[in-house]
């Protein structure tokens, strides 16, 4: 994987069948509390909902609903080669260990038709973020199919074109979408309580359940296996790619964190600091910056923003109070430069501009709000002089400070790399983004096994 998303490398073959998912959840070793015992598991769960009794005055548990299964056959162009495949909409029921169904996970798979070995084929489990949120977009940038749109991301009126999306990651490698439980058709199973999957480690828990599921009832346990998730899905990928391992001994050969939120625990000066690079970047793209900062490319202002967020600014706001006149004047001037925000402004703010503010004031005057998930995109409010308590989603220096204060030594931090795209959240949304963004994940893909 490259800029964008962070990668965990390395390639362990696992054979053989296992019991049923435990019902207590895996913690990894390095984030459990000091303790005698080595293993933690999952929280106990909350109780299930009291059942029913029957005509003879015996409880019974409701009902579990049967799995489902729908397999159709496609073919579609995919860079610049005509794939057959087959795709799989359906669920598996998840088990605890006396056997019975906890819940039920739903999948849409992707999967090429005609390989000869399935065991030199990866295999790459894809999901969204929020948390809340389903997989259903992620198909939009990295399934077979997409929806047509403009080519800066923006929807098209009525009606609505499905086409082959030639930049699915499908030449790569196979496609599995997964549903977190209580997101579009996954659902706790009737009578158990929905706040039992919910939270970093019981939701790892679960994904990595459904994974082992899938790789044993497909016969992909020799399969390259990555994680390609997006947003919290970053987070998800964090927690699952260790719980995976501990739990049931399956290791992955890569992980994409795709608009990655960043792991660290910010103070409040430090969070303003962070959020700068991603400010600057914005005001370049609509044209807000001075001549001098203006005319450089992209990649180049972001990294001048990225030397005055940690040096001059950052210095500044360590001093606090202690701040002298002119060192305040210079900071406000020049983070007037990097922001295209007024000095004014930045004064009344005391240098720190928190985003649900920025998302207002940066085109206040043209009575525009910027867009949260993707600061390119604008829009109207009913009037300009609001604000409103946004966060910008994933700010890309964050994951960077986060990755550069992981303590990782050389042989390992060379598994990591970083990819930048001319785009939002969703950067698959964009033309030219999209793009590159197959050709970085394919790249990954492809570097990450022997084949």
């Amino acid at each position: 994987m490259r800029r964008d998303w962070c990668v965990l490398a390395g390639i362990v073959l696992s054979f053989g069948l296992g019991t049923a998912a435990a019902q207590q959840p895996t913690i990894p070793p390095g984030q459990q509390p000091p303790q005698p015992q080595r293993e933690r598991t999952r929280p106990p769960a909350e109780p299930a909902a009291p059942a029913s009794e029957g005509a003879q005055g015996k409880k019974e548990r409701p009902a579990v609903p049967d799995e489902k299964s729908a397999v159709t056959h496609h073919s579609a162009r995919i860079g610049g080669q005509a794939i057959n495949y087959t795709a799989t909409a359906a669920t598996y029921n998840i088990k605890a260990d006396d056997g019975s169904v906890k819940a039920t996970m739903f999948y849409v798979a992707y999967v090429k038709d005609g390989v000869a070995d399935p065991a030199k084929r990866p295999v790459s489990f894809v999901y969204n973020g929020g948390p809340g949120s389903a997989s259903l977009f992620t198909h939009m940038g990295m399934g077979p199919k997409r929806v047509v749109l403009t080519a800066d991301g923006h929807g098209m009126p009525a009606p609505y074109t499905i086409i082959d999306n030639e930049d699915s990651f499908l030449d790569a490698t196979d496609l599995v979408f997964i549903d977190a439980i209580s997101t579009g058709f996954s659902r706790p199973a009737p009578g158990e309580a929905p706040a039992q999957f919910h939270g970093i480690i019981a939701d790892a828990n679960w994904f990595a359940d459904f994974i082992y599921q899938y790789i044993t009832r497909n016969e992909r346990w020799a399969s390259p296996k990555f994680l390609i998730g997006e947003s919290y899905g970053t987070t998800r990928s964090a927690e699952l790619a260790g719980v995976i391992q501990e739990r049931h001994q399956i290791y992955m050969s890569g992980v994409a964190l795709l608009s990655s939120v960043a792991f660290s625990n910010w103070g409040a000066d430090n969070r303003t600091i962070f959020f700068l690079p991603t400010y600057t970047t914005t005001a370049w793209y609509h044209h807000l910056l001075p001549s001098d900062l203006q005319s450089l490319p992209i990649d180049q202002v972001a990294q001048k923003a990225r030397e005055f967020a940690h040096g001059e600014y950052a210095q500044a706001l360590e001093k606090g109070d202690q701040l002298s006149s002119e060192e305040r004047q210079k900071v406000v001037a020049d983070l007037a430069r990097f922001t295209g925000l007024s000095t004014k402004f930045i004064e009344e703010a005391n240098l720190r501009v928190t985003p649900f503010r920025w998302f207002k004031e940066l085109e206040r005057d043209k009575r525009r709000t910027i867009g949260r998930l993707d600061s390119r995109f604008e829009g109207m409010d009913v009037d300009a002089a609001g604000e409103r308590n946004e966060y910008v989603a994933t700010p890309f220096n964050g994951i960077e400070n986060t990755f550069a204060h992981m303590n990782l030594e050389p042989p390992v931090r060379k598994n990591v790399s970083f990819e930048y795209y001319e785009g939002g959240h969703m950067m698959y949304i964009d033309e030219k983004a999209h793009h590159k963004l197959h050709k970085d994940i394919d790249d990954f893909i492809n570097a990450s096994y022997a084949h």
